[in-house]
């Protein structure tokens, strides 16, 4: 079958990171089926134009890539995001205007909400199956940028929310990165097919990346990957940080942030006035950052209190090494797994004291560290391994397309 991908945001083969959506249009491929990614001309992780050319003779006819135009912008937050968004949406509208075949079914991401309404209203006309794939839920991870009551923001974004219902109404499949993406679609489209998969990690090629010792032997690394942004709280990271500094027998510690960010160049400033044993690293080559892991003793999930993301990119990589997992998130599906199965510690956000406490709970005792690693390992094995919860996916839209019958 022909398949569409069409996605705003996503790393693609060529570039640091590890995509969902080039993995699965790969696996598309090596199941017989026919596929287009369409993304953006824009890296959203970098805030910078794609050298087009370059990723097209890195993917080498694997399947096809169209980039879609839009001006881009500096801040992650802001005017010119928006613009951009409106302009990736009318380009795509134009693109889907004037496709010459169409494509068997699409497969398409949240967010934005523009292009998945552009998405769903194509899909429809055209009487076309359509899966959404539910990355991040908007409007409800802005709660944690703008900061209202809970009533207020309901009542500030009732057009976003009527719109992310309109959008989930119309398709035939979900698919989300946790339970929880996938229950708030179902909510309001509960005969849709679903099926909730991590993002997880190609746990084959993770292992293959070259282990080097890079820390000194009585060093302690604890790490962060990821965005450094408002829905992140790694100022309480610093905090912590400054805590321990003062105390005699934890002088051996050493806090990795890796990644980039709107909030960088301020939490960089704190921590080097303070002269916090804390090194900032830029986003990193997938293996480098897989050697990083590699190396640590405790893996950090540090997220604002509020905040809606639930199983994100990094959780698969932390559980691929083994790691035990320091998690501040207030999901209710990934508080529970990490008490349930044993991955490490959960800990209050924004309270640098209960993070302090849950580091010396794990620096004391090796045995218990330990034991959340071989934990975190375990389910890595069980329930982040692409090559083993991918393949439901495409079952899933194959059987979507099987089933379908155009309303």
């Amino acid at each position: 079958m022909k398949v569409l991908i069409i996605v705003n945001y996503s790393t693609l083969e060529g570039e640091k990171g590890s995509g969902r959506f080039p993995y699965l249009a790969d696996l598309f491929v090596e199941n017989g089926h026919q596929v287009t990614l369409i993304c953006s001309s824009f890296s959203h992780r970098k805030k910078k134009h794609r050298d087009v050319t370059e990723l097209k003779g890195i993917i080498n006819g694997k399947y096809d890539i169209e980039f879609i135009d839009e001006p881009g912008y500096k801040n992650h937050f802001g005017l010119a995001r928006m613009r951009s968004i409106r302009r990736f949406r009318k380009n795509l509208s134009k693109r889907l205007s004037n496709i010459k075949e169409l494509p068997d079914v699409i497969y398409f991401s949240i967010p934005t909400l523009s292009s998945a309404s552009c998405v769903t209203k194509f899909a429809i006309d055209n009487k076309i199956p359509a899966v959404v794939d539910i990355i991040d839920i908007w409007p409800e991870a802005l709660s944690s940028v703008f900061h209202f009551p809970k009533y207020l923001f309901q009542i500030l974004f009732i057009p976003f929310i009527v719109k992310a219902n309109s959008i989930y109404k119309k398709v035939n499949a979900i698919v989300g990165v946790s339970e929880t993406y996938v229950l708030r679609a179902k909510k309001v489209n509960n005969t849709a097919k679903s099926n909730a998969v991590y993002i997880g990690t190609d746990l084959t090629f993770f292992d293959s990346c070259l282990f080097s010792k890079t820390k000194g032997d009585n060093e302690i690394w604890l790490t962060y990957v990821g965005t450094l942004s408002y829905s992140y709280d790694i100022l309480t990271i610093l905090k912590a940080a400054k805590i321990l500094k003062a105390r005699q027998n934890f002088k051996n510690i050493r806090f990795k942030i890796i990644g980039t960010g709107p909030q960088k160049d301020k939490l960089k400033h704190y921590a080097k006035v303070l002269e916090l044993p804390v090194e900032f690293i830029d986003f990193l080559p997938y293996n480098d950052m897989v050697n990083y892991l590699k190396n640590s003793d405790i893996a950090l999930n540090a997220i604002v209190k509020g905040a809606q993301q639930s199983i994100t990119y990094k959780i698969g990589d932390y559980v691929s090494a083994g790691l035990p997992i320091l998690n501040s998130s207030e999901n209710i599906e990934f508080r529970k797994m990490v008490v349930e199965k044993k991955l490490g510690l959960n800990y209050e956000p924004g309270n640098e004291n209960s993070m302090v406490k849950q580091i010396i709970t794990l620096v004391k005792d090796r045995e218990l560290k330990l034991a959340y690693g071989r934990n975190s390992r375990d389910i890595a094995e069980q329930k982040f391994d692409r090559r083993k919860t991918y393949p439901g996916i495409i079952v899933l839209v194959e059987n979507t397309v099987k089933d379908f019958t155009p309303n």
